[in-house]
């Protein structure tokens, strides 16, 4: 999500897609990119949901608005949405889950 223009505030509408049949219990939070310790100085970001549960094959809308307003001028900031599923968020915190993948099908 970008916007060169951005001199008060400006948001953006993204719609998400699930590709599993079954339902999945979502979180999604503002942190800062990878390898920043804190969000840019002068810049709030939101979400409109910071929590929701995408049904098997439906899309859910969600919205991130940005206020710029206290930003240094003329300077990009940089921060990134993560979503993260109920199986990963109780893993996070217990930090005691292993991951296997199953071999990948492949379509011909």
């Amino acid at each position: 999500l970008a916007n060169g223009h951005c001199m008060s505030s400006c948001g953006w509408t993204r719609t998400l897609k699930s590709t599993l049949d079954a339902d999945v219990d979502w979180t999604a939070s503002i942190e800062p990119i990878y390898g920043a310790t804190e969000l840019p100085a002068g810049i709030n970001l939101t979400l409109d949901l910071s929590s929701f549960t995408l049904a098997g094959r439906a899309q859910q809308e969600i919205e991130v608005t940005a206020d710029v307003s206290a930003a240094p001028f003329d300077t990009w900031a940089f921060a990134q949405v993560v979503f993260t599923d109920e199986i990963q968020r109780i893993c996070k915190q217990a930090r005691a889950c292993r991951f296997i993948t199953a071999p990948t099908q492949q379509w011909l």
